[in-house]
């Protein structure tokens, strides 16, 4: 676990002792929002190319396909996305660019195709933080609420979407016994659960923690969850039985510092990017993956570090 999450201390580390930047945030974020876009690009080319049946299947096939095809897990793939599309918006917001709308278009529309439940529900709250400013006009509210509805209506008319809240929404509350698409997160969290009631105060450490959760998990299909690889599948509770209460307080102080800062300066977008991560640690080990962790280090510092503040917004977009 401190390897996989040393890059929340590595980066911003390097970035504070490395000169200003020449170049400012807008061309690093574009450079990530691009790749965003050829991620997108070569994924849904490749998966049309080999079956075009796949963007109206289960969402598991298309999500399989996907994996298959970039070595990405389809989580989070939808955070590059989304992340990529919340930048473009924000963008597209301020410079009334018909390249930059159709960019957000496109990455929300990746997104969605992954039908990953809490990234969609993520960027529906962060959204409306970009969208909706302090001086925002009539006119400007009223297209974020038309492009706000255009995203809800754009979810329910894609059938990976609809099995996938449908499915949220009628899964019984119980202990699972077999392996699905919610079976692994749900047993997980209950053997979270009971592990820090019945005794975890302080700290157990990642390796005491991957036993226990291994104990825990091998009831289902015969022990194949019990890999040494599986957590809470929520980061507050990952840091808790890892680290004890430090841990906990660790989490707390990292997105509520980055907050605190974001509000101070109105940085609408950082303050967007920060609900949607804090949402997404929610459901997910976010910060124990690379995939996730150097994601969040990386664009996280690069917003705090910035030497310039943002213009606070002044008219309509």
């Amino acid at each position: 676990m401190a390897e996989r999450t040393a890059s929340l201390a590595v980066l911003p580390i390097c970035l504070l002792l490395m000169p200003a930047p020449p170049v400012g945030r807008t061309l690093v974020l574009d450079v990530f929002s691009i790749a965003a876009v050829c991620l997108g690009l070569y994924a849904n080319v490749g998966v049309a190319w080999d079956d075009a049946q796949l963007f109206t299947a289960t969402a598991r096939d298309y999500r399989e396909a996907f994996a298959t095809r970039t070595g990405i897990h389809a989580v989070y793939a939808a955070y590059y996305f989304f992340v990529a599309a919340s930048i473009q918006l924000h963008a597209a917001r301020e410079r009334r660019s018909t390249l930059r709308w159709s960019a957000c278009a496109f990455l929300l529309l990746c997104g969605l195709l992954l039908a990953s439940r809490m990234p969609i529900i993520a960027f529906a709250c962060a959204a409306p933080v970009i969208l909706f400013r302090e001086r925002s006009s009539g006119a400007a509210k009223r297209a974020a609420l038309i492009a706000l509805a255009l995203l809800v209506l754009s979810g329910a008319l894609l059938p990976s979407v609809r099995e996938r809240m449908h499915e949220a929404w009628t899964t019984a509350a119980e202990i699972p016994s077999s392996v699905g698409l919610n079976s692994e997160r749900a047993r997980s969290r209950c053997c979270t659960a009971r592990w820090i009631l019945e005794e975890h105060v302080v700290r157990h450490g990642a390796v005491s923690r991957a036993r226990c959760m291994d104990d825990c998990l091998r009831p289902i299909v015969n022990g194949v969850l019990a890999d040494g690889h599986h957590g809470p599948h929520m980061q507050p509770l990952l840091w808790w039985i890892g680290l004890g209460l430090p841990g906990l307080l660790a989490f707390v102080l990292l997105f509520g510092l980055s907050a605190q800062r974001a509000w101070r300066r109105r940085d609408h977008l950082h303050l967007a990017f920060l609900l949607f991560f804090l949402l997404c640690c929610l459901t997910e080990d976010a910060l124990d993956r690379q995939w996730g962790v150097l994601l969040f280090a990386f664009l996280n510092t690069w917003m705090l570090v910035q030497q310039k503040a943002p213009q606070v917004d002044a008219g309509p977009a």
